[in-house]
């Protein structure tokens, strides 16, 4: 059948996209918040255990000397914790800064990712693999000057070719304010980098959705709905 998959936001950058998604409301902030909201979500905390609450882990500590921190191997090890989450940066890092580089993303590419599989297949863990948002990659894309991200702009200015009006009830729960975005992938509002995002193509807006699970481990059909 069809893949599952999500939208992201508009604008379709990490402090909208990612904040909603872990807080599962539509959502503007950083770690701090996200960290927050996901320990306080409703449904979480139900599927959690009394004295147990919904665990995020951001970037700064998932990674210990280039492998998964003892914080997080402990968190997944332990099944009296019902909901552990984990954050990991790497192609945004690799957009922000391999622009030589063209990378076949696999399990070995993020080695974080493959503890965290191995962690979760060793407690019995199923798991869910998502993100916040897409990217397009630099292909000799064209400046246009005065964005307010990379890939969307204040809308004083009317929208051009390639461009869409992006206004109503959930964008200005983001952004307070109509904004302009890209539906085109060959031009950007900020400096060159390997990949952006922020934008309303396709590749920017579509993110995955899967439900992994161990050997030998049938997800329970109660519970597991859309």
């Amino acid at each position: 059948g069809e893949p599952l998959a999500l939208l992201a936001t508009v604008p379709s950058v990490t402090e909208c996209s990612r904040t909603s998604l872990l807080s599962g409301r539509l959502a503007r902030g950083a770690a701090r918040q996200e960290a927050q909201a996901f320990s306080a979500h409703e449904g979480l905390r139900r599927a959690s255990r009394s004295g147990q609450p919904p665990q995020l882990f951001h970037k700064a500590g998932v990674e210990q000397s280039h492998q998964l921190s003892p914080e997080v191997a402990t968190a997944l090890a332990d099944t009296a914790s019902q909901v552990v989450a984990v954050v990991i940066n790497a192609i945004d890092d690799a957009l922000a800064k391999s622009d030589q580089v063209r990378i076949d993303w696999d399990i070995d590419i993020i080695p974080l990712l493959a503890e965290v599989l191995d962690q979760a297949a060793r407690a019995g863990r199923a798991m869910v693999l998502t993100s916040d948002h897409g990217h397009v990659l630099e292909r000799d894309s064209t400046l246009r000057p005065g964005g307010a991200g990379e890939r969307y702009r204040t809308a004083e200015t009317p929208a051009a070719e390639g461009e869409l009006l992006a206004d109503g009830p959930r964008v200005r729960a983001l952004m307070e304010n109509a904004i302009v975005v890209p539906w085109r992938e060959d031009f950007r509002y900020a400096v060159k980098k390997n990949g952006y995002h922020g934008g309303v193509s396709r590749q920017e807006m579509i993110v995955p959705l899967g439900i992994w699970t161990p050997p030998g481990l049938e997800l329970p059909e109660a519970g597991y709905l859309p």
